[in-house]
């Protein structure tokens, strides 16, 4: 279970996320997004950007991400 996300770096993914395991809620959330190839993501409030990040490395699409913060 969680494949994807568990391949990350523990230290660079605890100093860089904003909420409680947003990278396993959001890698359990996109397989029901059937997100493909070159999809473009608008990831507002975004934060550091590891959940961008994710999106892109994982699922190889393009994500424009901004916030306020």
């Amino acid at each position: 279970m969680f494949t994807k996300s568990n391949k990350y770096d523990f230290d660079f993914v605890k100093e860089n996320m904003m909420g409680p395991n947003s990278m396993k809620i959001l890698e359990e959330v996109s397989e029901s997004l059937k997100l493909e190839k070159g999809m473009r993501i608008l990831d507002l409030g975004c934060g550091r950007g590891l959940t961008s990040i994710f999106l892109a490395k994982e699922y190889d699409v393009t994500v424009f991400a901004t916030d306020l913060w």
